[in-house]
């Protein structure tokens, strides 16, 4: 499964999967919000490629379950892994209804996560 670079820090590399078809749901995701809304996930992009590891804010970064965290900017949500050699992958976006995180979207990102861990078995 291959990835685009969507920001690049001193402790990580952030990057977002690719479909198949070479669309980047993520990447589709952030362009359709506003354009105030994007700088903030940018600079949480930043902050978080910057600190990698040891970024510790509950209110815009937080692990969900399992293996999968999630970026928050008010309704908005990337949810995301971490991959060996620092990288932060996030495999998709949404806005949050409700204020528990929908199960279907944790399963997602955990079904994309062994999708690119499996295909990274088999290409070596």
């Amino acid at each position: 499964m291959n990835t685009t670079v969507l920001h690049v820090g001193e402790k990580l590399k952030v990057e977002a999967v690719l479909n198949p078809d070479g669309k980047c749901p993520a990447q589709e995701f952030l362009d359709e919000q506003l354009e105030s809304d994007r700088q903030k996930i940018k600079a949480l992009f930043f902050m978080v490629a910057l600190k990698g590891n040891q970024f510790r804010n509950g209110e815009k970064f937080k692990k969900l379950d399992g293996e999968i965290f999630e970026f928050k900017s008010y309704q908005i949500r990337l949810l995301c892994f971490f991959h060996r050699g620092g990288r932060l992958i996030i495999t998709h976006g949404l806005i949050k209804q409700t204020d528990n995180m929908r199960r279907g979207e944790i399963e997602k990102a955990e079904r994309i996560r062994q999708q690119f861990l499996a295909e990274e078995v088999s290409h070596g």
